[in-house]
Parts: structure tokens; C-alpha cells; sequence
């Protein structure tokens, strides 16, 4: 093996360590940055090892724009997805888990009318309609432009797309006529999320009118392999505590966790 494809390939390995991502991805994007780095291509074909390489400033700075770019490419729409759903890392990792997520919450869902999904982003693509006829209207609200354009050109027919801030409307402007409070609220893996973000929105969200809500957060970091249930355990909680909910029941998913409040 060549002293390039060494480097190439060590590398590869110690992103696939800390990134979700496959090891022949993280290869191939390492080789196309590095084919288009000419003066890195040259100061490795000159070395005599790789530690050599690695203590260059060189090479520090190509590694560190290569990480930085699979964390954000990760995080964004990907467009050759089979299927909407999958386009999104946060929807594609849930997919697995799916039926255990509305398993544990089927009763709540048989019950609602009208549901609010809250920076629901393309969790819509993934909602078993056909399953609780008594469900009137879902309601989408959310800043993402991206989500809004690619759910809109589904066409759900009880879905009704709202682009906006959560901040940005009072509730009753998302109720149907002859609603006071929405049955069931999906905050997923919002909460922790508005809390990084957007701190200064928690207090419209916790006055929400409902009968139902869940929340969720993360087990594991949405790019990384990091383990962050304790600290998104700590802002959710907290959040139903100041809120004057009442937890009504624990969701547990193998890379989501969640509560049922009231």
C-alpha cells in the first residue's frame, strides 16, 4: 500500500469512529478533496511516513475541512434518497423503529382529531394515516424551508403546511373551527433543539393548548457517534417541570426516548 492510500485510508477510519457515516463514504470523499489539493498531493508523495504528513499544517488544515464538511453534509437533505423519508438524517434513523414508536402510542393517536406536529420536519412522510381514520387534520409547523417544499409537493390530503417560526403565530391560529386545544402535540426531538437555538421560544411553546403532547429527545448526537440522553434527558424534563405538565407516560425507542405529558 502507498504511503497516500496509508494516510487515506487511517484517516478514514478514525471519521468513521466519530461520524455516522460507512468507511468506503468517508474513503471516497477523502479521495476526491485530496485529488483536488494538488500542493497536499505533492508534500505527501515527498514524505517518508505518514507521521511525517500528519504533523504538517497542511494536512492538518485538509482533515479538518474534510470533517467539517461530512458534519454538515450529513445534516442536510440528501437527493438521491429512495424515498422522502430517508432524504433527512433524522427521519432516516428513526425508520427502523417506527412501528415500536406508534405502537406505544396508538392509543393517544386512535383518540385524536387534530394533531400539531411542532419543527416536525418530514416526520409526515413517515405518519401511517391510513391507520386512524378518526384523524381529522395534521397540522405542520415548522421554519424549514427545505422540509415545507418537499412535503408540500406530496399533497397530503389531511395534512395542512405551515412555514413559519414557532414563535411566530399565537396557537389559535393553527386550531381548526370548533377547537380549543389540539389532541395530540409531537415536539420531536424539538425541545433540546429550541433550547440550543432558540432558548427565547420555550415559553410561547409551553403554552400550547392541548390535551396529549410528546416529547422526545435523542440517545445519540444526530451526526456523531456521541452518547447526549442524559443531557437532553435533563432540558426536556425541566421544560415539563416549568411548564406544569404532567408526565403520563415514558416512551423508550433503542436511539429515541420520550414523554407523554398532559
Amino acid at each position: 500500500m502507498d504511503l497516500k492510500e496509508q494516510i487515506l485510508k487511517e484517516q478514514a477510519n478514525k471519521i468513521c469512529q466519530t461520524y455516522k457515516i460507512a468507511k468506503e463514504e468517508a474513503l471516497e470523499r477523502l479521495r476526491v478533496k485530496l485529488a483536488e489539493n494538488k500542493p497536499l498531493q505533492e508534500l505527501i508523495s515527498n514524505a517518508k511516513s505518514a507521521k511525517e504528513v500528519y504533523r504538517t499544517r497542511d494536512f492538518k488544515d485538509f482533515i479538518k475541512k474534510a470533517k467539517k464538511d461530512i458534519y454538515y453534509d450529513l445534516r442536510t437533505y440528501q437527493k438521491n434518497a429512495d424515498n422522502l423519508a430517508d432524504s433527512h438524517i433524522s427521519t432516516r434513523e428513526r425508520a427502523p423503529f417506527l412501528d415500536d414508536l406508534f405502537s406505544q402510542i396508538d392509543g393517544y393517536l386512535k383518540e385524536a382529531e387534530v394533531v400539531l406536529d411542532l419543527g416536525g420536519g418530514l416526520f409526515p412522510a413517515t405518519f401511517p394515516f391510513d391507520k386512524y381514520p378518526k384523524l381529522r387534520t395534521y397540522i405542520w409547523v415548522d421554519k424549514d424551508k427545505k422540509a415545507y417544499e418537499l412535503l408540500e409537493q406530496e399533497n397530503y390530503a389531511k395534512v395542512v403546511l405551515y412555514n413559519y417560526p414557532l414563535n411566530e403565530n399565537p396557537w389559535e391560529y393553527y386550531l381548526p373551527d370548533g377547537k380549543t386545544e389540539f389532541d395530540l402535540v409531537f415536539m420531536l426531538k424539538l425541545v433540546p433543539v429550541m433550547y440550543r437555538q432558540h432558548r427565547e421560544q420555550l415559553g410561547h411553546i409551553a403554552q400550547v393548548p392541548f390535551r396529549h403532547a410528546l416529547i422526545t429527545g435523542s440517545k445519540e448526537a444526530m451526526v456523531k457517534k456521541l452518547d447526549i440522553q442524559n443531557r437532553e434527558n435533563r432540558i426536556i424534563t425541566k421544560f415539563i417541570t416549568d411548564s406544569g405538565w404532567q408526565i403520563t407516560k415514558k416512551i423508550d425507542l433503542p436511539n429515541e426516548f420520550g414523554f407523554l405529558v398532559e
